[in-house]
């Protein structure tokens, strides 16, 4: 799967409000080591430390990561009422 994949799905028909994710590291992090996690966004205004374990998690189990401008946009999009570093979509949510 290209990285760019897994935004331009969630994009999709205004899916950033209906797809099934998971926000926060704790969330996403637990998803992923359950196998539910289909792709990653990471803010890129993101704490380091968060984008490294992120961004490493995901390539040890072959998850796509895309990064997007901000925290505060990521929020947003997500159809959250706060801001956001990292949101998992999960796999049931995406048809392809």
């Amino acid at each position: 799967m290209q990285v760019s994949l897994c935004l331009s799905e969630v994009k999709k028909d205004n899916m950033f409000t209906k797809a099934g994710k998971v926000a926060g590291m704790r969330q996403v992090v637990r998803g992923i080591k359950a196998n539910q996690i289909r792709c990653v966004l990471v803010a890129q205004d993101a704490d380091e430390h968060i984008k490294t374990e992120i961004t490493a998690l995901c390539a040890a189990n072959s998850i796509a990561v895309e990064q997007v401008q901000s925290k505060k946009e990521l929020g947003e999009n997500m159809g959250l009422d706060v801001d956001c570093a990292v949101v998992g979509i999960l796999k049931d949510e995406i048809t392809g």
